[in-house]
C-alpha cells in the first residue's frame, strides 16, 4: 500500500529507531510499511495518522488534504448506509443491524466503515482514493460487516450467534479461488480473453472436499435456526467467588435490571460475601 509514512518521518526528523519507539512499532516493520512490502492495520493507521496530526487518507494518498474531516467521510459514507437502508437486496440481519444503533453510533460506524474501505489492497495504486470510493456500492460489504460486527457483540439472541458464525465461515467460492495467483482480462475485437494464473501446489481434491464440508456445516447452522428461535429479551448478572487455586463457586444469579449503576453491582457483591461463609481475607 502506497503511503506517506516515511515522507512524515522524515519531515519530523525522525530515524525509523525513534519513530519506532514512540509508536510501539518495531523498526523493521514499520521499515516494511514505508516501501509497501506489508499493509498496516486500521489501528496503526489510526496510530500513525494520530501521531503525525493527519488523517488517514492523506496518510495512505486518498487525498492531498493533510487533515480531511471526519465529516466528508460521513458524507461519502452516508451514500453507502442509504443504498443499503433502501435496496430490497439488504438481507434482513444486515438491515437489524443498520437500524438498531443511535445517530451518534451510526455516523461512527459509518466513518469507521469508510476509512476501513480506503485501507483495502485493491485501491493501492490509486492516488485519489475517495473519487473511487464514492458511489462505488460494490464496497458495501465493508460496510455490512462493520455494522455486524458491532451488533453481534451488542445484541445476544440464537440468531445473532448462528449469523456470527456464519459470518465468519470462508465461502465456498473463496475456497475455489484459492489457487488463484493472478487474473487478467486481454481485449479483443468484439470482447475480451479472460485468463488467470494458478497454483497447482493445491490438490483440486481438497478444494471440493472442503468445500462440502463448509456446504454441510452452512446447512446445519440453517437448521439451527429453527431450531433454536429467539427468546424474549433477558439478561442477568451471576456471581462466583475464585478461590486461590482459581476454582468456581456461583453464589447468586440476578437479573440485571435489579442494578442502576456499577456501584450498586460492587456493593451487592460485597454484602454477597459478608452473607456467606466465604469471608475475605
Amino acid at each position: 500500500m502506497k503511503n506517506r509514512i516515511g515522507e512524515l518521518r522524515k519531515e519530523s526528523g525522525l530515524t525509523l529507531v525513534q519513530l519506532g519507539k514512540l509508536l510501539g512499532l518495531k523498526d523493521n516493520t514499520l521499515s516494511q510499511y514505508e516501501t509497501g512490502k506489508r499493509n498496516p492495520s486500521l489501528e496503526v493507521l489510526e496510530k500513525i495518522s494520530g501521531y503525525f496530526n493527519v488523517s488517514i487518507p492523506y496518510l495512505i494518498f486518498a487525498t492531498n488534504e493533510r487533515n480531511n474531516s471526519d465529516e466528508y467521510l460521513l458524507d461519502i459514507g452516508k451514500e453507502f448506509y442509504f443504498h443499503l437502508i433502501k435496496s430490497s437486496d439488504t438481507q434482513p440481519n444486515i438491515l437489524a443491524a443498520l437500524k438498531y444503533f443511535d445517530e451518534k453510533t451510526i455516523n461512527q460506524l459509518i466513518i469507521a466503515s469508510v476509512r476501513k474501505m480506503l485501507s483495502i489492497p485493491a485501491l493501492s495504486d490509486y492516488e485519489d482514493k475517495l473519487e473511487i470510493i464514492k458511489g462505488n456500492f460494490r464496497l458495501s460489504y465493508i460496510m455490512e460487516d462493520v455494522f455486524l460486527e458491532e451488533y453481534f457483540s451488542k445484541v445476544k439472541t440464537n440468531t445473532n450467534l448462528i449469523n456470527k458464525v456464519q459470518n465468519n465461515i470462508t465461502q465456498v467460492f473463496e475456497i475455489e479461488e484459492y489457487p488463484e495467483i493472478h487474473t487478467a482480462e486481454i481485449p479483443i475485437k468484439n470482447g475480451f480473453i479472460f485468463t488467470r494464473n494458478i497454483s497447482k501446489s493445491v490438490d483440486s481434491e481438497l478444494i471440493t472436499e472442503i468445500s462440502h464440508l463448509v456446504l454441510n456445516f452452512q446447512n446445519s447452522l440453517n437448521e439451527l435456526t429453527e431450531k433454536f428461535p429467539d427468546r424474549e429479551e433477558k439478561s442477568v448478572y451471576e456471581f462466583y467467588f475464585v478461590d486461590e487455586n482459581e476454582k468456581a463457586e456461583k453464589l447468586a444469579e440476578v437479573n440485571s435490571n435489579e442494578f442502576k449503576n456499577e456501584q450498586e453491582l460492587k456493593h451487592f457483591a460485597i454484602n454477597l460475601v459478608e452473607n456467606s461463609e466465604i469471608k475475605e481475607d
